[in-house]
C-alpha cells in the first residue's frame, strides 16, 4: 500500500528527525517541538524560549529562564523542506521573529528565537545556503538508504 500525495508529507517529518540525529541536533528537535505546540494550539505567535520552559521536564537546565537554544543559521537550515521561513523582525542581539509557513498545510506562525545576530547578512545567508547543500546530500542519501513509505504505513496504519 503507498501513501496519497495527502500524506507525503509524513515522510519529511521523518527524514527531519534522522538529520537531526545524524547532525546530533538536540536544539534544533527542540525548537521544532515548541513551534508544532504552538501552532497545534492555534497560537498566531511563539516566543520558543518561555515555550520550552513549559513543555520540558522539570530539572531541564534553563527552566526558569526561558531558555532559548541558539540554533544559528545552521539549525535554521534543518526545518528547510518541512516550513518556508522568512525574517519579519532582526532585534539587536540573536533573537529574531520569523515567520514559519508549514509547507504541507500552510498554517503559520511568527516564531521568535536565538539564530545569529545578524541573520540578513551576506555571510550568515552563506552558511544558510552552505548548511542546506550539506544537509540535501544527507537527505538525499537517506531517501535512499531508508523506507520511508513503510515506515509511514507502519507507524500511522496508512
Amino acid at each position: 500500500m503507498g501513501l496519497r500525495s495527502d500524506q507525503e508529507w509524513m515522510i519529511e517529518f521523518a527524514i527531519f528527525f534522522d538529520l537531526c540525529k545524524r547532525y546530533r541536533r538536540d536544539d534544533v528537535e527542540q525548537v521544532y517541538i515548541a513551534i508544532q505546540a504552538a501552532i497545534s494550539y492555534g497560537a498566531k505567535l511563539v516566543d520558543v524560549g518561555p515555550k520550552l520552559g513549559q513543555i520540558r521536564p522539570p530539572g531541564y537546565r534553563g527552566l526558569d529562564d526561558g531558555y532559548d537554544p541558539g540554533i544559528g543559521v545552521s539549525g535554521l537550515a534543518f526545518f528547510h523542506w518541512i516550513y518556508d521561513t522568512k525574517i519579519l523582525k532582526e532585534g539587536g542581539t540573536d533573537y529574531h521573529t520569523y515567520r514559519f509557513i508549514r509547507r504541507h498545510d500552510q498554517k503559520q506562525i511568527q516564531v521568535t528565537l536565538k539564530t545569529t545576530n545578524e541573520p540578513s547578512d551576506p555571510d550568515a545567508l552563506s552558511e544558510y545556503e552552505e548548511q542546506v547543500a550539506k544537509l540535501s546530500k544527507s537527505r538525499n542519501s537517506l531517501l535512499v538508504t531508508k523506507r520511508y513509505g513503510t515506515l509511514s504505513e507502519d507507524l500511522f496504519g496508512i
